[in-house]
């Protein structure tokens, strides 16, 4: 390890004047309070997080909740109405508990996270020794070996087979060297027109889902460009501004053809299945998306209302603090318990433990209704509302703070393993594992199963 390696943060001017702005916006919204405090949250994650001359992933990782939780506010600012009237009567609530939780696991995080260790595995100059004499085009070609890969398994292995694991990993290994892809061109700034038209034809790829994929690259994109900073000030700014814009316009358009987009996929079944070929895939996408620009349909308000609702995730949670405790007692640690067997203990050990039914779950606690076994849409608690459900109010922080300890452990664990310090898609390992760590809306058994 080297004995110099340490993270500095990142000299920003930029993200304290944002956040100010924010602040100063909040003062004049419904919910003024929770508005400042969102601001402040989002200076304290980056001044804590964002670190010089290394990949964004903890800062990544960190961010993801934050929105998750905090743009709830804006979906009640916008509508000019407060969190209590956006949700359920317990929308306030639900914010502070959230947000206060989110704060738990970046203590927890910090509290345990070696940094020199994290350092001396992503340093710029460490990566760039790894990197010495490895091409754009050898990365390249080694993703789209492993994009093969990862088709030919997920169409061997049914949905419910006992080692469906398995194909679980061999799905991310795209994202690991797409990562090391990223990382290559900001560290050298070669091949640009490359790796530009290599970045489009990803994102036009990745089209071919059901759910969002397409926001797979651009987040690694983004995270992977961290590297290059020492400072962000207003230069670094404007630079980021031609590649924010088409991703925000992309962005409006996605939401607002979504659902016809889906429909044609799925051939009119609406079961989560692709009916249709690649090709017929990404001339409906063109064609959905040209009327949408067109019309200027993607900018009304009702779509940037939707989007707000999609990117925010405090809905199931207000709903649960209504029947949680009055209704439903606390657990006491039997949801957490039950999570962690399920993900833990394989079906080839356990094949009659079923499938794996977040609906169900939702359904209970929340007491909205989606249709029972016959509907198709997944909606899941998150892993902060089921750990309200289990300890309650200080129970919950605990539990949460505790888990950003584990992520400083899983962080330090990864610091000393060869395969992260000495390859060139350790990085990329890192943010693949990270990426699910740092959410708010998974629930136990996917996180710890991942």
């Amino acid at each position: 390890m080297k004995a110099d390696a340490q993270l500095i943060p990142v000299h920003s001017p930029i993200i304290g004047a944002i956040a100010m702005l924010m602040g100063l916006y909040g003062l004049t919204t419904p919910n003024p309070l929770e508005t400042v405090w969102a601001a402040f949250m989002f200076w304290l994650i980056c001044r804590l997080f964002w670190w010089q001359s290394v990949p964004g992933i903890v800062l990544y990782a960190l961010i993801i909740p934050f929105i998750e939780i905090h743009t709830g506010v804006l979906n009640a600012n916008s509508s000019g109405i407060s969190l209590d009237e956006a949700y359920n009567g317990t929308g306030q609530h639900t914010f502070w508990l959230s947000s206060i939780g989110l704060l738990a696991v970046c203590i927890g995080l910090r509290s345990t996270l070696k940094k020199e260790r994290l350092s001396s595995a992503l340093d710029l100059k460490h990566l760039q020794s790894l990197f010495n004499g490895v091409s754009m085009t050898r990365l390249i070609l080694t993703y789209v070996v492993l994009v093969i890969l990862s088709e030919v398994v997920d169409f061997l292995i049914p949905w419910n087979s006992s080692i469906r694991q398995l194909e679980v990993h061999v799905l991310k290994l795209p994202s690991v060297a797409l990562f090391a892809i990223c990382v290559h061109f900001f560290m050298y700034r070669r091949r640009q027109f490359l790796f530009a038209a290599f970045m489009v034809l990803v994102a036009i790829q990745n089209l071919y889902s059901y759910f969002s994929d397409w926001k797979i690259p651009f987040e690694i994109l983004i995270t992977a460009s961290l590297i290059q900073f020492k400072e962000f000030r207003m230069p670094q700014f404007l630079r980021y501004a031609p590649v924010l814009l088409p991703i925000l316009l992309f962005v409006g358009i996605w939401q607002n053809i979504k659902g016809e987009y889906r429909y044609v996929l799925s051939g009119g079944r609406e079961d989560q299945s692709i009916q249709i070929t690649r090709s017929e895939a990404l001339n409906s996408a063109l064609e959905l998306a040209t009327a949408s620009y067109q019309s200027g349909s993607f900018a009304d308000s009702t779509v940037i209302q939707a989007t707000y609702q999609r990117t925010g995730y405090l809905e199931f949670f207000a709903a649960t603090l209504i029947k949680v405790p009055e209704e439903i007692p606390h657990q006491h640690g039997q949801l957490t318990r039950s999570n962690l067997e399920y993900a833990i203990v394989p079906r080839i050990l356990n094949p009659t433990k079923g499938a794996k039914d977040d609906r169900a779950k939702v359904e209970k606690y929340t007491g909205y209704y989606f249709g029972g076994e016959r509907a198709i849409s997944s909606f899941s608690l998150g892993h902060y509302c089921e750990a309200f459900i289990d300890w309650g109010r200080i129970g919950m922080m605990i539990h949460l703070f505790l888990y950003g300890c584990f992520g400083g452990y899983l962080l330090n664990l990864l610091g000393r393993k060869r395969i992260i310090t000495e390859s060139i898609f350790g990085s990329g390992i890192m943010f693949t594992l990270l990426s699910f760590w740092g959410t708010y809306q998974k629930d136990m058994i996917t996180l710890t199963g991942s």
